[in-house]
């Protein structure tokens, strides 16, 4: 028999190598055309790319002084980006600390005490600040404050820039020779005048709180989520019967907690909404895993049409008999997937027209029974809430995950009434580059951080004067809001911050001159190449080369990085884009805005 073995082994290497050769060759072909294809959408598109002679600038770079506003993670990339080409920064706080919205204090909106971010610490992180090897997986909310502190340490953030802590800016204006004009008020008053401004005070600064007929004469309290840290123990919510309003990623969460303590509770929600679970098809790994370039390649139309089909099984295998057999194998024959498939149909729109809610903590007290389902309020009459379907439920509490609005107090002569009319939701057309909103993009999936580094090392070029606005910036910006309002039509009334991803970080990067040459990267480090189009959407990406680049260590974190699409998958997934592309051109099989 041991004679047989060599030979045995020599036939296998006899057959399978040229198969293995003639997939790679395969693939290669596929990545060929989907490259041509890309870069002839970047001509056209959801979000205009551009060409480097559009932006880049020769001559002498400047120094400028810069009043930086708000000192959470949108506003440590922009004082460290800014600081990187060596302006003067001065950074103003109304907190007693860093960190934002994940600073933590009872007396303050953010976060709650069980707080787990939606999204995975590789595309939550900055991109040259990530330890490489690290595993995949969803940070707590002081785990990632300890991260932004560790980042502004490692930076030295606090001795370079000045930061004043508690401290509140009035006024911010424009002054007739183009400089800015910021007065502040609180631990350190002050009257200065910069070159600049970042305005990175973040989305979460006023609640939104809607008026609901009949609450003035009712019993009923009302709260808004900025309240909440805990239902153990809270009068408010324990024993009490508790109606929740919104679906969003902290209301899912705090629904979920309150039916545990609640005599009663409910869940209200005006359009079924569309639901990606922590884990999907429970293979152990954060959902933005499996967001790859591959999958953002893909035409938008057509990823929605591949996740009805995925959502179409999940509902149908949702029965007694396909949970004895699947077991939740995949997500099949599991009822929690199965009920968000069911949200899914009744949501009106695919994953690329709408916000993503990336927990699914809520439905699993809906599938238990904990939680009960209504529809959107009509009114309140005495202590019950009537429903728009007619019906009503007793209710003692009534607590409100609805959001925020965009704030802006203190600048004067100029409105910002929705982020969107911004270009890159971060130029304003009155203004031009002097001023940047950093952090006032949100994608469906993928994390606000990287966005507002993007936007922060672009700002910072333009402050140098390396950079300039493309000479069409303002109609660019134009079109976006439109495109974006079409495009992420169920959701972009409400979510004004949203944004596809893939798209916005590629279209920035390309602003900047950090995109990495897939190409390039192809035929000199194949397994880069494999991360970079199947791994999760990692910010290191845009270290490889350009400005700030630092390809050594950007290349050991994205290497380090889940690669969770199995070679089969790959192929599949690269002919899926192409053939999506070639749909969308000659089928029409895209929004007639493109």
């Amino acid at each position: 028999m041991g004679v047989l073995v060599l030979p045995s082994i020599l036939l296998v290497i006899w057959f399978v190598a040229p198969v293995l050769l003639y997939v790679f060759a395969g693939l290669i072909g596929v990545y060929l055309i989907w490259h041509v294809l890309w870069r002839l959408r970047l001509r056209k598109t959801y979000y205009a790319a551009t060409l480097p002679s559009d932006v880049n600038v020769s001559g002498p770079e400047k120094k400028v002084r810069v009043c930086v506003i708000g000192a959470g993670a949108s506003g440590l990339v922009a004082a460290k980006e800014l600081l990187a080409l060596g302006h003067e920064v001065v950074c103003y706080e109304k907190y007693r600390d860093i960190g934002g919205v994940f600073l933590y204090d009872e007396n303050k909106g953010g976060v709650y005490d069980s707080t787990l971010l939606t999204i995975s610490n590789y595309t939550m992180a900055f991109s040259d600040f990530l330890e490489a090897n690290a595993p995949c997986r969803y940070w707590k909310h002081f785990e990632y404050f300890q991260y932004l502190r560790d980042y502004a340490n490692a930076h030295s953030l606090l001795s370079r820039a000045k930061f004043h802590f508690r401290t509140t800016v009035d006024v911010m204006e424009r002054l007739p020779n183009g400089k800015w004009h910021i007065v502040t008020s609180g631990a350190h008053k002050s009257d200065e005048v910069f070159d600049a401004v970042a305005v990175c005070n973040g989305s979460h600064q006023k609640p939104r709180v809607p008026t609901i007929p009949g609450q003035e004469s009712s019993s009923i309290k009302i709260y808004h989520s900025e309240s909440y840290k805990r239902a153990e123990g809270d009068a408010r919510f324990a024993g009490k019967r508790v109606l929740c309003v919104g679906v969003g990623e902290t209301g899912t969460d705090l629904a979920a907690e309150v039916s545990e303590v609640a005599s009663k509770a409910f869940i209200s929600f005006r359009r079924a909404p569309f639901v990606i679970p922590r884990y999907p098809w429970n293979l152990g790994l954060p959902g933005d895993a499996f967001s790859s370039r591959a999958m953002f390649y893909c035409n938008h139309e057509y990823i929605n049409a591949l996740h009805a089909s995925d959502q179409d099984l999940k509902l149908k295998t949702n029965t007694p008999t396909m949970r004895r057999l699947f077991n939740g194998f995949l997500g099949l024959g599991d009822p929690v997937a199965g009920k968000i498939a069911e949200y899914f149909n009744k949501s009106g729109g695919g994953p690329c027209n709408q916000f993503a809610t990336k927990n699914e903590a809520f439905v699993t007290k809906v599938v238990a029974g904990k939680l009960i389902e209504k529809p959107d309020i009509a009114r309140i009459e005495g202590d019950h809430v009537v429903f728009t379907d007619g019906s009503s439920e007793a209710v003692d509490t009534i607590l409100l995950s609805t959001g925020y609005t965009d704030e802006f107090p203190f600048l004067r002569g100029y409105k910002v009434n929705n982020v969107r009319e911004l270009y890159k939701h971060s130029f304003h057309p009155e203004i031009g580059e002097s001023v940047a909103f950093i952090g006032f993009v949100r994608p469906g999936t993928g994390g606000i951080p990287p966005c507002a580094e993007l936007v922060a090392r672009y700002f910072a070029l333009l402050c140098s004067g390396q950079r300039r606005l493309p000479p069409d910036w303002r109609e660019r910006a134009a079109a976006e809001l439109a495109m974006e309002e079409g495009l992420l039509r169920l959701s972009a009334g409400r979510v004004r911050t949203l944004v596809m991803y893939g798209d916005f970080v590629e279209s920035m990067a390309s602003h900047i001159g950090c995109t990495p040459n897939l190409l390039w990267v192809l035929f000199t480090n194949p397994r880069l190449w494999l991360h970079l189009m199947y791994g999760p959407f990692i910010s290191a990406q845009f270290r490889l080369r350009g400005p700030g680049a630092k390809p050594a260590a950007a290349t050991e974190v994205i290497l380090g990085g889940p690669l969770p699409t199995p070679p089969p998958f790959m192929i599949a997934q690269s002919i899926s884009a192409v053939l999506g592309w070639v749909l969308g051109s000659v089928a029409g099989f895209r929004p007639t805005a493109w």
